[in-house]
């Protein structure tokens, strides 16, 4: 797998990126003017299978984010999440 950035991600042994299985999130504004991401996640498939039958509970990370840097993240998903490329209809702009 080529992307770019390879130092700046966490790899397993074998190369490949290392990532947790998100379970829930949630957006709000805060008095700062930042955005604060809640993302709610699983270490591991165990972790997940535990969090599925309701017998454990995610992890949480919280960040802010300036209002920019909300907008360019949504922008990356938006274009990473469709198979067939970006859909300029759906660009967000600050």
């Amino acid at each position: 797998m080529d992307f770019p950035e390879k130092a700046s991600w966490d790899l397993l042994p074998s190369g490949k990126i290392k990532f947790f299985t998100i379970t829930g999130f949630g957006v709000v504004n805060v008095d700062t003017g930042h955005v604060v991401l809640r993302i709610n996640y699983a270490e591991s498939q165990e972790h997940l299978d535990s969090i599925l039958a309701s017998q454990g509970s995610a992890k949480v990370l919280q960040v802010g984010l300036r209002p920019d840097v909300a907008v360019g993240i949504a922008n990356q998903l938006l274009e990473f999440a469709g198979k067939t490329g970006p859909d300029p209809s759906q660009r967000v702009v600050n």
